[in-house]
């Protein structure tokens, strides 16, 4: 990244091959250069961006928890949370979960939480990638009959990288885009 005299010295040099009569940058009002705008940032820091996941995840569990609670019913209310893309994939999963009569006891919750990752892409789009810990302990997987069908190979403390992106609606609101189990434990 150019520093600011360096910048100033390109541009008096852009200046002096536009006009062959230049005395110095200040003299040419017309060919001054303007300050360079940076590119947006939606977060101020990756503490920021951080801080924003985490305002989200514990809503977007606790509405996971109520709709599988439910047996995947009413999956609508984990939607203001996720983006349309995982919006599909999650219905599937509901739609399973309702077809095989399932349904979950208890609360997912969040033990820690990692930043991973946070960039700007093209158009202005953040993403962020945070590793959670969770505890599973409290929740098991029920059948038709209310019996317990908690695999038994499931871990009760687990690590998931979790995606976030920014929609063009609400450029400083994230949503989750993706979950993705983690087979170490990591800093879990």
């Amino acid at each position: 990244m150019l520093t600011t005299p360096t910048r100033t010295l390109v541009a008096c040099l852009l200046a002096f091959l536009v006009s062959t009569s230049l005395v110095g940058c200040g003299v040419l009002t017309a060919l001054r250069p303007t300050a360079s705008v940076a590119p947006l940032r939606h977060f101020e820091s990756d503490q920021k961006a951080q801080e924003a996941a985490m305002e989200l995840l514990p809503k977007y569990y606790a509405a996971l928890d109520a709709v599988t609670m439910d047996g995947g019913m009413r999956p609508d209310r984990v939607y203001p949370y996720v983006t349309p893309n995982y919006r599909s994939n999650l219905n599937l999963a509901f739609e399973k979960m309702r077809n095989d009569h399932l349904k979950t006891t208890g609360l997912t919750a969040i033990t820690r939480n990692l930043l991973i990752d946070y960039a700007e892409k093209n158009a202005g789009e953040a993403f962020v990638v945070v590793r959670l810990c969770l505890d599973l302990s409290h929740t098991r997987v029920l059948g038709a009959a209310d019996d317990d069908e908690t695999p038994a190979t499931r871990l009760d403390h687990t690590a998931y990288d979790v995606s976030l992106t920014t929609s063009d609606g609400d450029a400083n609101r994230l949503y989750v885009a993706s979950t993705r189990a983690r087979r170490d434990l990591g800093p879990c």
